[in-house]
Parts: structure tokens; C-alpha cells; sequence
């Protein structure tokens, strides 16, 4: 009941704070309407494009939304702001919870909030285009995704803890935040996805981490792939979250020695 309460009061931050998440999730339906405005134009031409159909790529870019506000967690804002530029980490770390999942739990509220603004508007966006989803999903391969779905959440906010906590050696990261948005916006399969960018960009994006947190959710739910594919990305999602979880317990000894060095 305890915990219960505790996670209450996340949500009630969340809807006392909601303009910022509304803020990303309004940026994911611009960004994805736009992309796929452009996306549309050269299907006038032809009516395949790779492997995918224009009724195909719409539900990708509509399913884009839903999947940027519930997977692309923005741990890292909190976490400067709040825990190390204000100095509140002093008393969190006197918690009888981890860091790493206190934070995750605060989290999850406005995963969840975003996550319901986003299925509104994907259905508000298939009424509007009249669109017709492309979707083959049998029950195994549901499965599967969802697997895929929960390990790519892992992934980016692990990813994403050991972004914020640089923090604690140098007061200034709004570099590496801009240019870790840069590397997501083109690799993770916003502007297009990933199979349709050009060759060396392409090798490149099945190299980083940023395209099994979104990129391969979605096309998974879409049923774009086949059982030994998503166990292919299951593994190599596990392997990406175990040398990010390795990462983040080292750089976070380190960092905590750094914090207390400065008399925190």
C-alpha cells in the first residue's frame, strides 16, 4: 500500500507538471506527420519503396508517435536539474531504494501519461487520413514484440541515466544531450525507417543502440518480422542492456566518489 501511494504521488507530479511531456509528444506528432508528408510524395511515383506499402509506412509513422512517447524516456532532465545541479541527490541517496530505480518509478508516470496522449491521437490521425493500418501480427510474434517493447525501454533509460549522471564531472552536458538527439533523431528511424536510409547511414544504425529502441519495436508490431528475426533482436537488445546496465554501475561508483569528493 506503501508503494502504491508512493507511486500516486508520481502521477499527481506528472499532471501538475504536464506541459512538458505535452510539449515531446506534440513534437512527435509534428515531426512524424511531416516525414511522412514527404515520405507520401514519393509514393506518387511508386507503389512499393523497399519492402514497404504506403498503407504500411503511414501506420509505421503514426505508430512513431506511441512509440517515441512511451519508449524515449527523458530520465536525464530530473536527474541534472534536480539531483545535481540543485543538490537534492544528497537525500535520495539516503533512500532505501536504489538510484537507478527510484528514478525509473518516477518515470513510468509519465511513460504512461505520454503513452495515452499518444494512442489518442494515433486514432485521432487515422480518422483524419482515413488510413488503413498494415499490421500481420500473430499471437507468438505479439509476444515476442512485447518482449522487444519492454527491453527497448530498458535500453534507453539505462542509456539515458548514464547521459545524466556525466553530470556529476562536468557542469556542462547540454552538448552531449544535443548531439545524442541528433544521433537518435537519424538513427533510431524518425525521419525514415531505418532499412530506407542510405547505405553507410544504414550500417551505421544496426551498429548503435538507438534503432532497438524504436525502430525495431514498431516494425515488430507491425508483424514485419519473422520469429527468428525478433529473437535475433532480442539478443542483441539483451546484449546492448547488459554492457549499458555494466556501464552505468561503473560510471556511477566513479561518480558518486566524484560527488562526495566536492563535500556533497
Amino acid at each position: 500500500m506503501r508503494y502504491l501511494r508512493i507511486f500516486s504521488l508520481y502521477f499527481q507530479n506528472v499532471f501538475s507538471h504536464r506541459g512538458r511531456p505535452l510539449v515531446y509528444v506534440a513534437t512527435y506528432v509534428f515531426n512524424s506527420v511531416l516525414f511522412l508528408t514527404f515520405i507520401q510524395g514519393v509514393f506518387h511515383q511508386t507503389n512499393h519503396l523497399s519492402n514497404w506499402s504506403l498503407s504500411s509506412v503511414t501506420s509505421y509513422y503514426f505508430l512513431l508517435i506511441i512509440a517515441a512517447a512511451v519508449l524515449m524516456t527523458h530520465p536525464e532532465i530530473p536527474v541534472i536539474r534536480d539531483d545535481i545541479e540543485k543538490g537534492e541527490l544528497a537525500g535520495r541517496l539516503l533512500k532505501p531504494f536504489s538510484y537507478y530505480w527510484q528514478r525509473f518509478h518516477a518515470e513510468i508516470p509519465v511513460r504512461i501519461f505520454q503513452g495515452i496522449v499518444g494512442v489518442i491521437i494515433f486514432f485521432l490521425l487515422i480518422y483524419l487520413y482515413r488510413a488503413q493500418m498494415d499490421f500481420n501480427l500473430s499471437f507468438t510474434n505479439g509476444l515476442l514484440a512485447l518482449v522487444i517493447i519492454v527491453l527497448a525501454y530498458f535500453m534507453c533509460f539505462t542509456f539515458k541515466m548514464i547521459l545524466a549522471i556525466t553530470a556529476l564531472w562536468t557542469t556542462e552536458i547540454r552538448g552531449a544531450q544535443e548531439l545524442t538527439d541528433i544521433l537518435i533523431t537519424i538513427f533510431a528511424g524518425y525521419i525514415v525507417p531505418v532499412n530506407l536510409l542510405p547505405g553507410i547511414l544504414e550500417k551505421i544504425a544496426y551498429l548503435l543502440p538507438f534503432a532497438y529502441i524504436i525502430y525495431y519495436p514498431i516494425i515488430a508490431v507491425q508483424g514485419k518480422l519473422e520469429i527468428f528475426a525478433l529473437l535475433s533482436v532480442i539478443e542483441i537488445q539483451v546484449l546492448w542492456l547488459l554492457a549499458l546496465g555494466f556501464g552505468f554501475r561503473f560510471l556511477w561508483g566513479k561518480g558518486i566518489a566524484q560527488y562526495a569528493d566536492f563535500g556533497h
